[in-house]
């Protein structure tokens, strides 16, 4: 090897060090104690009416959209301005899988129709990345910007998908027989979610996976040589 390769691999090696960011096991248990105990509290009170947990909710839903566009854009360095394709594509197999109208409405529970969102976002996430492995940079921003339009503006807007006009609604998740009513309680719900999701976060980069993100962005050639 020459010396600027050298030097370049070294570099790169020291980027790939297993970041230090997740919380040990008490204080993610703290959080988690946190974050489900304040809502509940609050919300018997004036400090958190019904309207700001709801509006709290919605918040906590985009800083796991968030998230997940942290894993694309901080860790691997690509752009991508069509996020939210993804993030429809697995709300609305959400609503089709737990709904209890529609034309593929499914009425399976909420967690079932959790994991599937999951699973199928992620499948539609495959496809769309086999083509779009071929682009980079402005290239690649381009094409998911017009990807996030062409899905708001055609596949969501099928009656059968994403219920046309009026969108489509699902109905509250329930632990046993019991729905999640109040909008405190739902909050807690998805506080509880956006703890899993930002611990899979952090703990992504201690991975083979994580660090080979870390290495595209660091440098794509020099990953490319360590295949």
């Amino acid at each position: 090897m020459t010396a600027p390769v050298v030097q370049q691999v070294t570099a790169l090696l020291g980027r790939l060090a297993p970041a230090r960011r997740s919380l040990p096991v008490p204080g993610v248990l703290l959080v988690l104690v946190a974050v489900i105990v304040l809502p509940i509290l609050l919300g018997r009170t004036p400090v958190l009416s019904s309207v700001n947990a709801l509006r709290l909710t919605g918040g906590v839903g985009l800083a796991i959209a968030g998230l997940s566009l942290n894993v694309l854009l901080g860790y691997a360095g690509q752009i991508s301005l069509g996020q939210y394709a993804f993030v429809g594509v697995g709300a609305f197999s959400m609503g089709i899988v737990t709904g209890v109208s529609g034309t593929f409405a499914m009425r399976l529970p909420w967690l079932v129709g959790l994991l599937g969102a999951a699973v199928v976002g992620g499948a539609f996430a495959f496809l769309v990345g086999l083509p779009a492995l071929r682009l980079r940079g402005l290239y690649l921003a381009v094409v998911t910007i017009g990807l996030a339009y062409a899905c708001a503006n055609s596949l969501f807007a099928f009656e059968s998908i994403g219920g046309g006009s009026a969108g489509r609604a699902t109905p509250r998740p329930y632990i046993g027989a019991h729905p999640i009513a109040g909008n405190a309680d739902y909050l807690v719900l998805a506080l509880v979610v956006l703890v899993g999701v930002w611990q899979l976060d952090v703990n992504l980069t201690r991975t083979r996976v994580g660090r080979a993100f870390q290495a595209v962005k660091a440098d794509e050639t020099v990953a490319a040589s360590f295949g």
